[in-house]
């Protein structure tokens, strides 16, 4: 991933979210392919959205969705 890509990922998740991702073999946060992050937001989205939680909530999704509509083409 790039250093915009991870900025804006870290707006929604924090990084330590991402580092998971080294479980899978991944040295570094710039290796981890921009699918793994998608799939992240995909996961917020889906999991806020299966559920009605409150307005704070309700921003970490918009910024979910922002991240998608930038990356996930």
């Amino acid at each position: 991933m790039t250093k915009q890509q991870l900025k804006d990922y870290a707006k929604v998740q924090p990084l330590d979210i991402l580092e998971l991702w080294k479980y899978e073999g991944y040295k570094s946060l710039e290796e981890i392919p921009l699918k793994c992050a998608i799939s992240d937001m995909e996961m917020v989205v889906l999991d806020a959205d299966s559920e009605n939680y409150g307005e704070d909530t309700a921003s970490v999704v918009r910024k979910a969705k922002a991240f998608l509509r930038k990356y996930a083409k």
